[in-house]
């Protein structure tokens, strides 16, 4: 039976130690799985490897973003000699290139913003994020799951499709075949492929399957 096919969400969120962003982190996938959507949490790389191979290559396959922005450290500015207090925090740095890199592929975004963070920074100076604020951090997986639950009901969201083809092959179709090598008879099998398109609204066309190898297992 084939599994029901489930939409990537990548939360970009904070995960700042000695706090709570990461239990809130949890606690918004645990809401976006239980509407369908296949979530992932992005978590901070300590290497280039790590980034390429976990945060770039997610980011790169989700259909949708979670941009949360919470408050780091408080801002200053210099006024006359002395720093003064903006009243603002900037916002998590590490989100922020996670929000411009998805930017760039064109993924739908909803984006979050703590109160008292400083409006329009970053990428979002470029962008129309129409950051939804937020103040009580213990209630904002329930404000994402009805922002979410608002773009679903607006058929702007959708859980069920991804952006990907799927390959099967198609044994029902597999048999053997007599074809003729310089002019003599030899046995051939041919498999069939069959392509499945996840995506809701593009068709795939032009697609190419590539043999990478053959190996002939009396022989090696």
């Amino acid at each position: 039976m084939q599994d029901t096919i489930r939409a990537r969400v990548f939360i970009s969120c904070g995960q700042q130690k000695g706090s709570d962003e990461v239990q809130m982190s949890h606690s918004i996938a645990g809401k976006l799985e239980k509407m369908g959507f296949d979530p992932y949490i992005a978590v901070e790389e300590q290497s280039l490897a790590g980034v390429k191979e976990n945060i770039l290559r997610r980011l790169s396959e989700s259909e949708y973003l979670i941009f949360i922005d919470f408050r780091r450290e408080r801002l200053y500015t210099l006024k006359n000699g002395s720093f003064v207090d903006t009243g603002k925090h900037r916002g998590s740095l590490f989100s922020h290139q996670e929000l411009a890199i998805a930017t760039y592929l064109d993924t739908k975004c909803l984006a979050f913003r703590e109160k008292d963070v400083k409006e329009d920074d970053g990428i979002l100076k470029f962008i129309q994020a129409n950051c939804i604020e937020f103040s009580d951090r213990h209630l904002l997986a329930d404000i994402v799951a009805q922002k979410v639950s608002e773009k679903v009901s607006r058929r702007e969201w959708n859980p069920n499709w991804r952006n990907e083809l799927i390959l099967r092959r198609d044994n029902s179709r597999e048999f053997e075949h007599v074809d003729y090598v310089g002019g003599q008879p030899a046995p051939a099998r041919y498999y069939h492929i069959g392509v499945e398109n996840h995506h809701r609204e593009k068709i795939a066309h032009d697609c190419t399957a590539y043999l990478e190898k053959i190996e002939d297992l009396a022989s090696g």
